[in-house]
């Protein structure tokens, strides 16, 4: 038999029995050139016209989908499914070719879709309109593709479009495709906003570029999206809200135009039952939000090309709060990180090993109180002190001579010299000096207000940097409570840094 003409069907209206709401609309589908022949069975068809088509989407109060009570299996009249299953001769043999089909040209003309979640309250509701574009060259030879190009737009304003190439009608589908879509207002889905992340969208526009490829089952998408002066409303508490910090995520995200750009690639085999391409876009984007927030010094020192761990502490001498240059350095390239993320805010707390930091500013003390016997001694030969001396370094026989004389004044004699190990060679001066300064940081006192003191003073000189010398805005440095439990490394003690969102 071979059929060569043309078909169509005009002002259809398809309705949801339950909903008593059109479903799928439109107002002619028409079927241009239409070439049929059976045994063996081919099918060619010049254009396909469709006009008007609308389609709705709604998810009902109780989470179910129109498309459930639609789409349904057909049962036979009694209720039970057709126990006659075709002949085993009329089913398909092994290797057989699958029914050629070639379409030429597939356009659609103002089509248009609508959307409803009423699941959640305030519902959201949402459209594509406009819709218009071409198909072309469909087939089902496995190395054909078909050129796609349909412009349509979202609520009226947003443009959407796709292009690429497919091949849907061949046993091993192929997609090539861009997906499209440019200034979406965010506030039409500040609901699930609202129920998931546990803030509403105040303001917002979103722009997405999908990337599809599709060959032999196993799917590739690269997906970037840019999120444009992204504004929360208030926290609101619910059983589906994310326990994340939402709000330092964004703050890490976005950059000081307000904007988040980020991209989100995602793998998979579709011959994979538990394959679901939202649920794998969904956990990409979390896995995301969760390191951001975790590892906050990560992604900003990805800003600047360093690594996370240099920016997240800042090195400080044992029992000095200066900071040495190897932690200004630091310092500013975190400024710069800063300055690129307006949203954050930075945490200092104070820190002190009490073992080492003791240690180290008995050393000072020792070392002042040397410098001022050095005085004491010049004043009394009438010999004027040099300027500077009070904080001038002491050459090494000076502080042994020192060491003895302030020994002296505190023990009154020194103590006697302990028998040489080697009897041929007498006790080295290094070794007795020595044994006199540990006597003399013994005895000096190093109290717990002065290792918080120490704490403290490292953080303010951290904020003071930031502030005046890198030019970071006062409100954005926050001083925390010390913590005086740190441990030495390397001669240095590190004081950690926090951020959070402002």
């Amino acid at each position: 038999m071979h059929f060569d003409g043309m078909t169509s069907i005009v002002q259809l209206a398809a309705q949801d029995r339950i909903l008593n709401k059109d479903f799928l609309t439109w107002d002619a589908l028409a079927v241009n050139g239409l070439k049929l022949e059976v045994k063996p069975t081919r099918v060619a068809i010049s254009t396909i016209v469709v006009k008007k088509p609308y389609v709705r989407l709604i998810i009902g109060p109780d989470r179910t989908t129109n498309l459930q009570t639609i789409l349904v299996k057909s049962d036979s009249a009694d209720g039970t499914a057709d126990a006659h299953p075709p002949p085993a001769d009329a089913k398909k043999k092994a290797g057989e070719a699958e029914m050629p089909v070639r379409i030429g040209t597939v356009q659609i003309v103002d089509g248009s879709a609508h959307f409803a979640d009423y699941s959640l309250k305030p519902i959201v509701e949402t459209g594509i309109y406009r819709m218009n574009g071409t198909i072309k060259g469909l087939s089902s030879k496995e190395l054909s593709r078909a050129d796609v190009s349909i412009e349509s737009q979202v609520d009226n304003y947003a443009p959407v479009r796709v292009e690429g190439k497919i091949n849907p009608l061949a046993n091993d589908a192929f997609t090539d495709i861009t997906v499209s879509f440019k200034n979406v207002e965010l506030t039409t889905v500040s609901p699930y906003s609202n129920k998931f992340a546990g803030y509403p969208i105040q303001k917002g526009k979103i722009s997405i570029d999908l990337m599809y490829k599709l060959s032999k089952k196993v799917l590739e998408a690269e997906n970037k999206v840019v999120i444009d002066q992204l504004t929360l409303g208030e926290k609101v508490e619910g059983p589906d809200a994310t326990s994340l910090p939402v709000k330092l995520a964004i703050a890490l995200l976005k950059d000081r135009h307000g904007v988040i750009d980020v991209d989100l690639p995602v793998r998979g085999d579709l011959n994979d039952p538990d394959f679901q391409y939202g649920r794998l876009l969904l956990n990409v984007f979390m896995n995301l939000i969760t390191k951001a927030v975790t590892s906050p010094f990560n992604l900003i020192a990805g800003l600047v090309g360093v690594s996370g761990e240099e920016l997240s502490g800042v090195q400080f001498p044992l029992g000095s709060a200066t900071l040495p240059p190897a932690s200004e350095t630091k310092l500013k390239t975190l400024a710069k990180a800063l300055s690129d993320r307006p949203g954050l805010r930075l945490e200092v707390a104070g820190a002190a090993d009490p073992g080492a930091d003791s240690t180290a500013l008995a050393e000072t003390k020792l070392l002042r109180e040397l410098v001022k016997l050095k005085l004491e001694e010049l004043q009394a030969a009438g010999r004027p002190a040099p300027a500077g001396a009070d904080t001038a370094l002491l050459t090494d026989n000076e502080q042994a001579a020192l060491v003895r004389a302030l020994y002296v004044k505190k023990f009154g004699r020194l103590p006697e010299p302990s028998a040489p190990k080697d009897s041929k060679a007498p006790e080295a001066p290094t070794v007795q000096i020595a044994t006199l300064k540990g006597q003399l940081l013994r005895d000096i006192k190093v109290d717990e207000s002065e290792i918080r003191l120490l704490a403290q003073d490292r953080a303010k000189r951290i904020q003071d940097f930031l502030v005046t010398q890198v030019g970071i805005a006062p409100e954005r440095v926050f001083l925390l409570d010390v913590k005086v439990d740190a441990k030495e490394e390397a001669g240095s003690v590190a004081v950690k840094l926090g951020l959070n969102a402002s």
